[in-house]
């Protein structure tokens, strides 16, 4: 089984009793090595993945709003309801409830926009371009730097000694390792992701899904509603959102100068996403976060997400989370062994 088919299959929904709008995921939901939650990012995407199977074809998103309400349960099937709240010839609105055990989990509420046809008004366009990317090759394989950072060289005893991510067994040290390896996600970080001593308002790195999916539109009746297939340019857009929520909040160490899982607490508030054109997500795409502002335990991450072929902004996304530290000189005093502590 290759990774299209990993990603396609933790994704998919199935229609409940034949009703057009109501949806049960086929697996169960995954959490990220060491957390208990549900990833975020499974909400997200299969929140989208819900509303676009009960659109016309010829829509594609242009923006997603969502709040995450209690902590998903990685051991039990999601239920979503999709409710329509408004539909237009030109816009369609709809909103999306998750539900585990009967309570409201998870809320979304996303907007559909027919694909623009050319008229005689003028057109203001400002596409986003960036003139140039950083060097690929100046970037580093996230397993090899794992491996680097973290597990060799006597690191790990210092990650242990401020993250619960590597408190559990070796085989859960083991997992992370292997979700760089072969996860769903390909990243190529900069040399000092995992340790930063350097002031840093920018976090550059490259992503991209490992799947082989398809960017060339089906033919298709556009007013067909239709689920969505692996096979469908339009499963671009569910990717997209699946790894919009990684490597997000876990960044914030980054522009702090820590070491990064070395957060006591941490657990999304909201996620937005605005779609700009289609993520080609087989390829490589080159991202730039922000963090805004940080005010005692609420963080604000924002991300820019260009294709590296066209250099053009392809989606922009928001997040704000609710995440805790130690103070700092605690937190450096551990990871440097300081034996006073």
């Amino acid at each position: 089984m290759n990774s299209s088919t990993k990603l396609h299959t933790l994704l998919k929904l199935e229609r409940l009793n034949g009703a057009p709008s109501r949806f049960r995921t086929t697996s169960k939901p995954k959490a990220p090595p060491g957390a208990k939650g549900t990833f975020g990012g499974i909400l997200v995407s299969q929140s989208l993945l819900a509303s676009m199977q009960t659109v016309p074809i010829a829509f594609r998103p242009s923006s997603l709003h969502s709040y995450f309400l209690i902590g998903g349960n990685p051991n039990h099937h999601i239920e979503y309801d999709v409710e329509s709240l408004r539909a237009g010839k030109n816009f369609i609105h709809k909103q999306v409830k998750a539900y585990q055990f009967n309570k409201l989990i998870f809320i979304s509420t996303i907007l559909f926009y027919r694909k623009p046809k050319p008229d005689k008004l003028h057109a203001l366009n400002k596409l986003g371009k960036l003139q140039e990317l950083p060097p690929f090759d100046k970037f580093y394989p996230s397993t090899q730097l794992f491996e680097k950072d973290v597990l060799s060289n006597g690191n790990l005893p210092k990650f242990k000694r401020i993250s619960s991510v590597f408190q559990g067994s070796d085989e859960e040290t083991e997992k992370v390792r292997e979700r760089f390896q072969a996860g769903s996600v390909d990243y190529r970080f900069p040399n000092n992701f995992f340790v930063n001593q350097t002031d840093s308002d920018q976090l550059d790195y490259y992503l991209r899904v490992r799947e082989d999916i398809g960017e060339e539109e089906l033919e298709q009746d556009e007013n067909e509603v239709s689920d969505v297939s692996e096979n469908d340019a339009r499963f671009n857009y569910i990717a997209f959102a699946y790894l919009s929520d990684s490597y997000v909040l876990l960044s914030l160490p980054y522009f702090h100068k820590l070491p990064l899982y070395s957060h006591k607490f941490s657990v999304s508030l909201d996620h937005t996403i605005y779609f700009h054109q289609l993520p080609r997500v087989s390829k490589w795409m080159f991202a730039q976060l922000f963090n805004p502002r940080s005010y005692h335990d609420k963080h604000l991450i924002l991300g820019h997400y260009y294709d590296r072929e066209s250099k053009s902004l392809v989606a922009t996304i928001t997040q704000e989370g609710l995440v805790a530290y130690q103070e700092k000189d605690v937190i450096m005093s551990k990871f440097h062994g300081d034996s006073k502590l």
